[in-house]
């Protein structure tokens, strides 16, 4: 062989080593939209070190937690990510409930279904010595009493829709107050916020010290860990709802990538080390397929959609789309201009030739503060900016401007955006689960 022909030879084979790589080359992000210590970052962990410990893949998987606005933000991080199967994530039928709610803009079809692992039974949760007892009197208490019993919940998630479906089978009315995740939940319920919240099974086993009972469950037969509890179905609700849990990639991820974490997934299931740990937590350690949870998903949507219109009456704003936040922060501007007209108009004193200059003057501020307004509009739509940075900007630049730059007033107007941006940020994410960009 000549050397121009080895040379080619070797190039060629080197170009073919890159091209089929063995996946994973590099670490995989798997992103838990929750705070590190819940269910499923519990989950995540396990299998995060079943793969690292029996060696299921070449590369390490890396836990993210990426919490915030009922799980959107972390969801919409791997939405958005390349789909190279370095970036995916584990979650719940909260994929659906979200986009029923008008919070974001996709769910479980707008990804790669990977596969599930496992679910747990779920339940209603109460408080030992408060005013609820057991489940018929708390439903005795709720005919006589609607919109009493309060329950905790986080807005717009199965967590919510769930208690929502049994009530509606029932016919009677609770009120549903926010309070977030299962730790804020738990912390409204033994604090004496609520009355009764909703978990998976896991909560009472993890809590067995705790005052935190079961008051029902959400399954086909009484649990064997609580054999004194009734299920909906006895009580007259045909509601039954496990908590599943559910692999995601990003939509146009290689099938041949998906396959490498399915056979990783399944074989850390098939450790008995990794189903024990399972099994002690009350998580059934099951393989899914992802035709199978297409439909389950499908199903539950159809399901929970039509109590959208109740399920929204906890939020104060009446929809959790950015854009009608967007419109409020525009309604409330044009306000606050029309109030300075008018306040301008009362203290003219006859002074019209003095002030008319200043007057002329209006009409540009108005064009500038709507422009203004539209790109601020512009720029939260397409995601460029966070909400907090677009809105400090925003805020100072508008106060800025009806302030003809008074250095004071810029000040002043700084402080302001500093507490609208970061401080609504917040709010809007933590409390009103709000998907805002980040």
């Amino acid at each position: 062989m000549t050397p121009i022909r080895a040379a080619l030879c070797s190039l060629g084979l080197f170009f073919c080593s890159f091209v089929f790589a063995e996946y994973p080359e590099k670490p995989i992000r798997l992103i838990v939209p929750t705070n590190a210590g819940g269910e499923i970052d519990t989950m995540a962990r396990i299998f995060e070190r079943a793969f690292y410990d029996f060696k299921l893949l070449s590369k390490k998987m890396v836990v993210v937690n990426k919490p915030g606005a009922g799980g959107t933000l972390g969801t919409r991080e791997v939405l958005e990510a390349d789909p190279d199967g370095y970036t995916i994530c584990l979650w719940h039928p909260g994929i659906v409930t979200s986009k029923a709610m008008g919070v974001v803009d996709f769910d479980h079809s707008d990804f790669e279904i990977i596969c599930t692992t496992g679910h747990t039974e779920t339940a209603l949760g109460f408080k030992r010595g408060e005013r609820i007892t057991d489940a018929k009197q708390a439903l005795e208490f709720v005919r006589e009493n609607p919109n009493e019993l309060t329950v905790s919940t986080n807005m717009g998630l199965p967590v919510h829709f769930v208690p929502l479906l049994f009530a509606k089978e029932l016919g009677v009315e609770f009120k549903f107050v926010q309070s977030g995740g299962g730790a804020k939940r738990l912390a409204s319920l033994l604090g004496g916020h609520s009355d009764v919240a909703f978990f998976s099974t896991m909560a009472f086993q993890d809590g067995a010290s705790s005052d935190l009972q079961p008051l029902l469950l959400f399954s086909a037969e009484r649990n064997a860990d609580f054999p004194g509890v009734p299920t909906a179905r006895e009580l007259g609700a045909d509601v039954v709802v496990a908590e599943t849990r559910i692999w995601l990639a990003p939509k146009g991820t290689p099938l041949e990538r998906i396959d490498v974490l399915r056979t990783a997934v399944k074989a850390a299931l098939a450790e008995p080390s990794v189903s024990g740990r399972f099994e002690q937590m009350g998580v059934e350690p099951r393989y899914g397929e992802a035709e199978a949870l297409d439909v389950f998903l499908t199903d539950f949507k159809d399901r929970v959609t039509p109590l959208v219109p109740e399920a929204q009456k906890l939020d104060p704003l009446d929809s959790l789309a950015l854009p009608h936040f967007v419109a409020w922060v525009i309604a409330f501007l044009l306000a606050g201009l029309g109030v300075r007209g008018w306040l301008r108009l009362k203290n003219r004193k006859g002074a019209v030739a003095d002030e008319g200059p200043a007057y002329k003057k209006e009409p540009g501020l108005a064009v500038g503060i709507v422009v203004l307004a539209a790109v601020y509009t512009g720029i939260l739509s397409l995601g460029w900016v966070s909400f907090a940075w677009a809105s400090l900007v925003f805020v100072s630049a508008a106060g800025a401007m009806i302030g003809r730059w008074n250095a004071r007033i810029m000040a002043t107007s700084f402080l302001l955006a500093l507490v609208i941006g970061f401080g609504g940020q917040y709010l809007f994410t933590e409390i009103f689960s709000v998907d805002l960009p980040r």
